[in-house]
């Protein structure tokens, strides 16, 4: 890794690759044991010294790469999320992927014959893992996969924290014969990192043709400043044109305690993350079964349906710290999570919890009767009991957060829009990208007025 960056740094001059570089020099061993040069001398992170020989430009500046890189990254083509809630050691991490084994340009030029003389070969080590995730936080690994057990095994979706369906899992494309058109996709991502992550994986074509139509898995992140309060709600939707046993799926280092309600823990390095199924009531608990020291919980109803949703809410904490107490509220419309100073409400639909949308999930973090922090998808209007949060003329992703007498905003819209969004004070000054902008404001309802065009946009507000 530290090549690669050393090698990009001289490439384009790039001083944040170098300082990264630098970085994990310095919190890595790079020295030869007893600073030897026979055969054994080699760089342990970046494979042989010869690369540094090569690659290491020293005329090249050094930028503190914690200042500059973002906390997250959607890697489209393979169609892998990754995201940190920091960058400290402390930092919460999260990982899903939802791509074709290969990449979708390639899976294109295949499929397309662009390259009609290319005799397409299985991709050895890839997984059958659409929709799996993994969770670290404060050093420890609280939800990982089995890894390499039983040879053709650990390949499976059994192995990985996705939904088997019937006991049997996705297509495996590590076989010869795998279709190359059956793969899922991430089919929404949106950012803002000082208040939600929001995203949604499309693995029902990574299925056996025929078994589902339909497996969204929908995923709030809901990020913690300080490390130490980070959550995750899950929401996946399964249908098909006949009845099924689906599973969900979990795997962790520590085996998870099981709790009331559905509740189930689990405990690693002085963390505790604590999985509440919310939805459906009367799951079977499966928690037998371990290997390579990982152990797996399968959670399944008691009947098969056709459809069927998951509602799931992870929390993080230290052991002996405060614990977030988590339920179902206004007739199972919406979720709230009561932090120690906070109180959170997420709608799953349009209407719950004194939330009031258009769009598909909305949340909105209140303290003694004031707003924190908000966010909605796919939204072209929003309320929270008496206030008007958004107005805009397109369906879009917007995410506030207030702090220190600043707004933090930012949207999303797919084409451009007239935006009205709350803000908790008249405007002083106005950032749009980085640029100053004027901005309306009305006083009545406390709205701030902006036009935007398609794409992403950070907006702050003094």
């Amino acid at each position: 890794m530290r090549a690669i960056l050393l090698k990009i740094a001289s490439e384009y001059g790039d001083e944040v690759a170098q300082g990264m570089a630098a970085y994990i020099e310095q919190i890595a061993n790079f020295s030869p044991p007893n600073h030897s040069t026979g055969p054994n001398w080699y760089d342990p992170a970046s494979g042989d010294a010869y690369h540094l020989l090569m690659w290491w430009d020293p005329t090249t500046g050094k930028q503190d790469p914690m200042l500059h890189l973002r906390l997250y990254h959607h890697f489209d083509d393979a169609d892998v999320v990754c995201i940190r809630s920091s960058w400290n050691d402390t930092a919460t991490h999260f990982v899903l992927r939802c791509g074709p084994a290969e990449g979708h340009r390639t899976t294109q030029n295949f499929l397309s014959k662009q390259m009609a003389d290319w005799h397409a070969l299985f991709p050895n080590h890839l997984h059958a893992d659409l929709n799996s995730f993994l969770i670290f936080d404060h050093g420890a690994h609280l939800v990982v996969d089995t890894g390499y057990v039983h040879y053709g095994e650990w390949q499976s979706t059994r192995e990985h924290n996705t939904v088997a369906v019937d006991g049997e899992g996705q297509i495996d494309p590590g076989n010869l014969c795998a279709p190359w058109d059956r793969y899922g996709r991430i089919g929404d991502f949106c950012a803002a990192p000082r208040t939600i992550y929001y995203l949604r994986g499309e693995a029902a074509e990574g299925y056996h043709i025929g078994l589902l139509e339909r497996f969204d898995r929908h995923i709030m992140m809901i990020p913690d400043s300080e490390d130490e309060g980070t959550y995750f709600l899950i929401h996946d939707l399964l249908e098909s044109c006949n009845a099924h046993t689906y599973e969900w799926l979990l795997h962790s280092a520590n085996p998870a305690i099981i709790g009331e309600k559905q509740t189930y823990t689990i405990q690693e390095n002085g963390r505790v993350l604590k999985t509440q199924l919310l939805k459906p009531k009367g799951l079977k608990a499966n928690n037998g079964g371990s290997y390579n020291n990982v152990h797996k919980l399968a959670l399944a109803p008691k009947s098969p349906q056709m459809n069927q949703e998951f509602l799931v809410v992870m929390t993080l904490f230290a052991v002996d710290a405060f614990e977030p107490a988590v339920a179902l509220v206004d007739a199972g419309k919406a979720v709230r999570i009561d932090g120690m100073s906070w109180q959170d409400t997420i709608t799953v639909g349009e209407i719950g919890g004194g939330i009031l949308s258009d769009g598909a999930y909305s949340m909105v973090r209140q303290s003694s009767g004031e707003i924190l922090r908000w966010a909605t998808v796919g939204s072209t209007n929003v309320k929270y009991e008496d206030q008007l949060l958004l107005v805009s003329n397109s369906a879009c992703f917007a995410a506030a957060t207030f702090y220190q007498g600043r707004c933090f905003i930012v949207l999303e819209v797919k084409i451009e829009s007239e935006v009205k969004i709350f803000s908790i004070s008249q405007p002083n000054i106005c950032f749009l990208n980085g640029q100053p902008i004027t901005v309306e404001y009305a006083v009545s309802d406390r709205l701030v007025s902006v036009v935007v065009p398609m794409g992403r946009h950070e907006l702050i507000i003094n």
